[in-house]
């Protein structure tokens, strides 16, 4: 195999796309979220596909089929929102500004693969399933919800009533419009002692 190929594979895949940031004005705020948000996929049978910047990219069904992997991804998020909830928690006692994150969730099929050359190449995810969930992790920051996905994910999960309808956007880098839901998830959390 020539040094810059790849092999790549279709497979259905969820991709949840989450970024921690603070949006604060003060300088002096942690720019960073200290939870270990990586756990979560894990937790929940899916797998992190990479960091980037504050950031990281999930992925649920592969390498590994998971059957129920849109349900998967809502309950990695959730536990990602509750264990926010304590950091937040204790940042405001030590009179610090709490964090927040934003997570956008897709399914569909995605191409599985290792890219790269001989000398750097990792296993990943690309294509439009990938792109779809990173934008709307960035909508998520406009529409004021923690969790955003996409009617591909609702549809899987049965339209719970959680998942409310925000409408159709147009997302960058798409020539159609597509439907949202937003969550809000309950996070509910016990304090020790």
């Amino acid at each position: 195999m020539p040094s810059n190929a790849c092999c790549f594979c279709p497979r259905p895949a969820t991709t949840a796309s989450c970024t921690g940031c603070c949006w604060t004005s003060a300088p002096s705020s942690p720019c960073s979220i200290r939870i270990r948000r990586w756990r979560w996929p894990h937790r929940h049978g899916g797998s992190v596909d990479k960091f980037i910047g504050d950031g990281m990219m999930a992925v649920f069904g592969v390498p590994n089929p998971l059957p129920a992997r849109e349900k998967a991804a809502l309950e990695a998020a959730h536990g990602m929102l509750v264990e926010l909830a304590v950091l937040n928690e204790k940042l405001r006692a030590e009179g610090r500004a709490s964090l927040e994150i934003g997570i956008g969730i897709h399914s569909g099929v995605a191409i599985a693969g290792h890219i790269g050359s001989r000398e750097r190449h990792a296993f990943t995810m690309v294509g439009d399933t990938v792109n779809v969930a990173a934008r709307l992790e960035a909508l998520s920051k406009e529409v004021g919800y923690s969790v955003v996905c996409s009617g591909a994910v609702a549809q899987a999960v049965g339209h719970p009533a959680v998942l409310e309808p925000i409408g159709t956007h147009k997302l960058r880098g798409r020539q159609d419009i597509l439907m949202a839901y937003g969550w809000r998830p309950r996070v509910v959390h016990f304090h020790a002692g």
